[in-house]
């Protein structure tokens, strides 16, 4: 599932020679370029396309529309216009800035790996296990096998799950609901959606997930 945040323009994170898609309104023509340059809240330089037809279609005020793509499964979107060309070399396009762009999230939510003990109930019963991966969406439960080898849960059930906060002594308590079961001959994991969370949880799990990423791209 997908989802879509608009962003104010001056939260554009521009990187010099990241790859961008650029599309000619109202010509339905495309061509591939790298970011050169640029002033925040005034334009942006890419490189011009290398066709001619390209650059005969480029004049001041045409609308374009750009895209790139991003860390973490998301494309950069926005609406944009020529200021101005520069045909001889070195060839230089300025662009507008745009006052507002879009984030197409291709994963509803980031989802990232951890060990974590957790205790949930289901009809009465309690489990243990831990939490593989988890996002603000739902997590991933591991459990050993049970003495009756098999967890017969139904779909949909209502889970109710305690685990300790990320970097933190307290505990969460999170409604959700069981997705799916996946049974192996050493363990049985769960895939658990969560209903709602509390204010409090989701900027925990939120804290977490962002920290991992951050790592990862250090």
């Amino acid at each position: 599932m997908s989802s879509v945040e608009r962003q104010p323009g001056e939260k554009l994170a521009l990187e010099i020679g990241h790859d961008v898609l650029i599309e000619i309104q109202g010509l339905g023509r495309r061509f591939k370029t790298i970011i050169i340059g640029g002033e925040v809240g005034q334009y942006i330089i890419v490189k011009p396309p290398q066709t001619r037809a390209g650059l005969e279609a480029l004049l001041p005020g045409t609308l374009l529309t750009m895209r790139y793509i991003m860390s973490r499964g998301r494309i950069c979107g926005f609406q944009s216009e020529v200021r101005q060309i520069i045909r001889k070399s070195p060839r230089l396009l300025f662009i507008s800035y745009p006052t507002t762009f879009e984030v197409l999230n291709l994963r509803r939510h980031d989802r990232v790996h951890c060990y974590q003990p957790v205790t949930f109930y289901v009809e009465a019963q309690e489990y243990s296990g831990h939490i593989l991966n988890i996002s603000t969406g739902g997590c991933l439960v591991t459990m050993p096998p049970s003495e009756e080898n098999a967890y017969m849960f139904a779909e949909n059930a209502e889970a109710f799950l305690n685990f300790r906060k990320f970097e933190s002594e307290d505990y969460s308590y999170v409604q959700g609901r069981i997705k799916k079961v996946m049974r192996e001959h050493d363990h049985t994991n769960v895939a658990i959606e969560f209903d709602t969370l509390t204010d409090d949880v989701r900027e925990c799990i939120e804290s977490y997930v962002n920290a991992v990423y951050d790592h990862l791209a250090a």
